[in-house]
């Protein structure tokens, strides 16, 4: 049960929908300036014990492929058309409308597609998938804004799971961060309780792969798009993209304290204030707790 209510706050939302606004920095990371000559530095590899994952890019800093884990170190290729849109993502391809928003995500693993609808102002508010006949719904997702234009809330209905409905609230601090998850149930779609919550602190460093990120496609921090293992935060098939980097975890069930933990991530930066290696730390509702030395590490190139 504890890996279960994990997996859905830590891995349960990715395109073009709303959050932050891109970082100023660009493709890459700058160094050092001296006149007109700039150097930057970007993320080459980064090691989760004795897993180590690939970076490459394309000129213009956007991903031309990367490696995740999934049993297997899997590797995704990334292509984009001409208008340097995103098209397809490893096993995910995208089909855009006629003023350029995602129209159509299709997973060609098992063959799913989903179908998204846009508001007036552009704001993704429906993600949905239909049964193979085409009949009816089997999941859709329905997104609510807040006066900041951030996903304040998204309802997940399905026809596969009971509870049929589940509600996720997001709450942000000041800089436009998302800092606490609020889960919530319902058989009927009205009266809803609450599941959980997760709560989320972040260091003041920049994040290596959000540039990257931007350059990839994301529009906002909270997208449909789907860079495996780079997002911090997923809820359902949408997926948050911190600016900075995910530093606690906290997680409260409603009524099962076993279930319960804290998650605590310790960041060693090198001379450019970017994290080099990680320690992470884990305390669970049972007593249990754990401690990893150098979880993970990061590699990365200087570049003119």
């Amino acid at each position: 049960m504890k890996k279960a209510f994990k997996h859905m706050t830590v891995f349960i939302l990715a395109l073009t929908l709303v959050n932050c606004s891109k970082n100023d920095d660009g493709d890459l990371t700058p160094v050092e300036q001296t006149g007109t000559q700039e150097k930057y530095t970007r993320l080459t590899s980064y090691s989760q014990g004795s897993r180590e994952f690939n970076f490459t890019y394309n000129t213009n800093g956007s991903f031309k492929s990367y490696q995740y884990y999934n049993g297997t170190i899997e590797l995704a290729n990334v292509e984009y058309d001409a208008d340097h849109k995103i098209v397809k993502n490893g096993a995910l391809t995208y089909s855009y409308n006629s003023i350029g928003e995602i129209s159509t995500i299709t997973d060609t693993s098992n063959g799913y597609e989903y179908f998204l609808d846009y508001n007036p102002d552009g704001q993704l508010t429906t993600h949905t998938r239909y049964t193979t006949d085409g009949s009816r719904i089997e999941t859709q997702y329905k997104i609510k804004y807040n006066l900041n234009n951030q996903i304040a809330e998204i309802i997940d209905y399905s026809i596969r799971h009971a509870p049929n409905y589940f509600k996720s609230s997001f709450t942000y601090d000041g800089i436009g961060n998302l800092i606490q998850h609020k889960f919530e149930a319902s058989n009927n779609g009205n009266d809803y309780f609450e599941s959980s919550r997760t709560r989320f602190t972040y260091d003041t460093k920049k994040n290596p792969t959000y540039s990257a990120l931007y350059n990839s496609g994301l529009t906002n921090d909270f997208s449909v798009i789907k860079f495996n293992q780079m997002y911090s935060i997923s809820v359902g098939r949408f997926y948050y993209y911190p600016p900075n980097n995910l530093v606690s975890e906290e997680f409260n069930s409603n009524g099962i304290p076993d279930n319960n933990y804290n998650y605590n991530y310790y960041y060693f930066y090198n001379e450019d204030n970017l994290p080099a290696t990680m320690d992470y730390s884990r305390a669970y509702g049972n007593g249990e707790t754990t401690l990893t030395e150098n979880y993970k590490t990061w590699t990365y190139e200087t570049i003119e």
